[in-house]
């Protein structure tokens, strides 16, 4: 299993707190577990690594995030299931 170590960014952190706000339960125990090993991985805009994360039947949490040996999260937001390739 890979145990890389996994730092959440201010930003990210704040996303979070806003999905939150949202309605949406974002856990970054899951999180952490998505970015260390990803099912799949998708490019953003940017060609920055995200993974998808299952929020409910008909929502995921697209995580951008930096590989390497520190796995850095970036930024988290809401995406409809049926956009972004999935």
């Amino acid at each position: 299993m890979n145990q890389r170590p996994v730092r959440f960014t201010l930003h990210a952190l704040h996303k979070l707190d806003l999905v939150a706000g949202q309605g949406f339960a974002a856990d970054m125990e899951l999180i952490t577990e998505f970015v260390r090993n990803p099912p799949r991985i998708y490019q953003s805009s940017d060609d920055r690594p995200v993974v998808h994360v299952p929020l409910d039947n008909s929502h995921i949490l697209r995580v951008a995030f930096e590989p390497g040996d520190e796995i850095v999260v970036v930024t988290v937001y809401p995406a409809r299931i049926g956009g972004y390739g999935v």
